[in-house]
């Protein structure tokens, strides 16, 4: 299941940001003004500024972490919010072990230095490693979550391949194999776009977000 998780980690990432902006499923949000020590509400619990801000880091961590400034907005963070809590509620486990082999893979795999992790954490993001342990495992639940609602399962068949390219190519040459592999990607992964916008909107709309 780990081994999965690993394969799959860029391209889960990348399909809760973009299909989240795309679908605009920030519009099922409700917005009070409450000055309140909690962040909001979803599935009828309230969520600590605490939980909203470590969903916050989370973020930037594992989604911003290759180059990019960016910081997770508020919609984004609420999702992930949602989806903790889905997780927690399908009652889905992280282990250590994967909690240390997600932590080895982003740390040098097998030249995993210990020393420069630790330095990395206190001096870099400013945490304890116990803090950030614990952010990974939320980060492989929700990936859990994800793979195991089977999102990304979308078979593509020949005649979507061949429609897609003649609608793209009006010339009428003939689709080579390496074009097929190309289209056959393409289409998956804008199925599985399409399936994980319509899923977690779903989840949006039965948690009945309440944000203070």
């Amino acid at each position: 299941m780990f081994k999965t998780l690993q394969k799959h980690t860029k391209t889960v990432v990348w399909i809760l940001v973009a299909a989240f902006v795309l679908w605009g499923a920030s519009s099922a949000l409700i917005s009070q003004n409450k000055a309140t020590s909690y962040a909001g509400e979803a599935f009828g619990r309230r969520v600590s500024y605490k939980e909203y801000k470590d969903i916050s880091d989370m973020l930037n961590i594992f989604t911003f972490s290759e180059g990019n400034a960016a910081h997770a907005d508020d919609s984004s963070i609420w999702l992930h919010v949602v989806l903790k809590r889905e997780a927690e509620r399908n009652k889905i486990r992280v282990t250590d072990e994967e909690v240390r082999d997600q932590i080895r893979q982003m740390f040098g795999g097998e030249n995993f230095d210990s020393r420069r992790y630790e330095h990395w954490v206190q001096n870099v993001l400013r945490s304890n490693a116990r803090s950030f342990e614990e952010l990974t495992r939320e980060f492989i639940r929700i990936q859990k979550l994800i793979l195991s609602s089977d999102l990304q399962n979308n078979e593509v068949t020949e005649e979507e391949i061949k429609t897609r390219y003649a609608a793209e190519n009006p010339s009428g040459k003939e689709i080579d194999e390496e074009s097929k592999k190309e289209y056959r990607r393409k289409i998956a992964l804008e199925k599985a776009k399409q399936r994980f916008a319509e899923w977690s909107t779903g989840l949006i709309r039965d948690a009945r977000i309440v944000k203070y």
